[in-house]
């Protein structure tokens, strides 16, 4: 009977596999599997935003849903600071803790299957502080695209767009419900 091993991995992967090679091709194949559907929604993204129609219509629909993506960063932030001020007092016995604090945004299809994309994430650690940079907070973030380049952008919007994660089509129909926001703490 083969022994099996627990594998760590960094995508916490919970699988048992019977030996070390097996597993450790497997998570191979995965990994280059995730890789080919990164660089495939990337092409598509691509494809999408260059058919996109900058009308001023559509400008000021990006710049309204990267205002509400700023206020929902904002509001991220500060759940944050006051979860570490309540945290901090009671967590002296605790050796480490993170607070993992993620912006999502998420919409239905056309085709009535939802899509949730990882917006940003901020972390807050026992020994070392939530720090974010100041032109994240003034959203002070410009794209280099000839419609916006004049623009102010929110930093959610930038992590949006410029990590290829939306399309243009698909940030226009954003709206305030689409985004939300989820909280973690993880004790070490």
């Amino acid at each position: 009977m083969k022994k099996t091993h627990k594998i760590q991995h960094l995508s916490a992967c919970t699988y048992y596999f019977p030996g070390l090679k097996y597993s450790e091709k497997l998570l191979k194949k995965e990994d280059d599997f995730l890789e080919k559907l990164y660089w495939k929604r990337s092409d598509q993204i691509s494809h999408k935003n260059s058919k996109f129609k900058w009308t001023e219509e559509n400008r000021a629909k990006i710049l309204t849903v990267s205002d509400i993506s700023h206020a929902k960063y904002l509001e991220m932030i500060q759940k944050v600071q006051d979860l570490d001020k309540k945290i901090t007092p009671i967590a002296d016995d605790y050796p480490d803790y993170c607070i993992v604090a993620t912006l999502y945004c998420g919409m239905e299809l056309s085709n009535g299957d939802d899509f949730f994309s990882e917006v940003c994430t901020e972390y807050c650690y026992k020994d070392h502080k939530l720090d974010i940079d100041e032109w994240k907070l003034n959203k002070d973030v410009h794209l280099p695209w000839r419609a916006l380049c004049e623009e102010k952008l929110s930093y959610p919007m930038w992590c949006l767009l410029e990590e290829s994660r939306m399309s243009l089509d698909e940030v226009i129909q954003l709206t305030k419900d689409s985004f939300y926001i989820e909280i973690n703490i993880e004790i070490e």
